[in-house]
């Protein structure tokens, strides 16, 4: 890794220590919404190997999203939630194994809601 790779993971690194708890859970929205657009670009390019490390790697963060749930704050909220992630899990499967486009914009469009609603409960 050269120096500017060092200082950039350094960087983040410090943000992410240093950040709120709500904060990390915005950052991880964010990451999930590149790997998400970089999938979408690895479909346009017929480029396997890319797109099942971004599909991967933003379904880790869903599913670290869903077990992180506090059922004990809204039993009926989190249910939904925990829902949605579920239904985010199956479809980047799908969206893997079909190379399906339009069910990666469902996925995005759906954490981009769910970042959305995560911002304004925050503000």
């Amino acid at each position: 890794m050269n120096g500017l790779g060092m200082y950039a993971e350094v960087s983040q690194n410090s943000e992410v220590m240093g950040a709120s708890e709500h904060r990390r859970i915005q950052m991880l929205f964010e990451k999930a919404l590149i790997d998400l657009q970089t999938a979408a670009n690895a479909i346009a390019e017929k480029d396997v190997i890319t797109k099942c490390k971004a599909i991967g790697s933003a379904n880790n963060i869903v599913c670290y999203l869903r077990d992180i749930l506090r059922a004990d704050v809204d039993p009926a909220g989190v249910a939904r939630i925990d829902a949605l992630y579920r239904h985010v899990e199956q479809a980047l499967f799908l969206v893997n194994a079909r190379n399906d486009a339009e069910g990666l914009q469902e996925c995005v469009t759906i954490i981009e809601n769910m970042k959305a609603w995560w911002d304004h409960v925050g503000a």
